[in-house]
């Protein structure tokens, strides 16, 4: 892994939210998606974390909110569960639609179809940066 790896690593699994993911997605496959991927590489803070992970995300969101608290929302459109907290912080999570490469394909600027996973680090198929 490059010194520039081991950064981006170290930056996002400092955040204990990041963390707690991750660390329990170990079933899963799991990336971290857009807006967050992209403001943490500009170094600006953001409230909003998106995750795009395979498998069940209901049973998933539970498991998690009973180690870290917040309020589950589900949303009647769309495959996504809300983990919401009341510092203001949101985790969303979301299936991938179709394969990782297809997903980012579909966001709304190439600077949001950017991922990172612990397991391939940054995934950035369309010139986002």
């Amino acid at each position: 892994m490059t010194i520039q790896g081991r950064r981006l690593r170290r930056k996002f699994l400092e955040d204990k939210y990041n963390a707690v993911v991750f660390k329990k997605c170990c079933a899963h496959k799991a990336y971290i998606v857009g807006g967050y991927v992209r403001d943490t590489l500009r170094g600006v803070p953001s409230q909003d974390r998106d995750f795009v992970i395979s498998g069940d995300l209901t049973s998933f969101v539970y498991k998690l909110r009973d180690l870290m608290g917040g309020t589950i929302v589900k949303f009647a459109k769309g495959d996504m569960v809300r983990l919401a907290f009341t510092s203001g912080i949101t985790l969303d999570f979301s299936s991938p639609a179709g394969k990782m490469e297809e997903d980012l394909e579909k966001r709304d600027f190439t600077i949001n179809a950017i991922a990172w996973s612990t397991e391939t680090g940054l995934v950035d198929m369309h010139g986002g940066l």
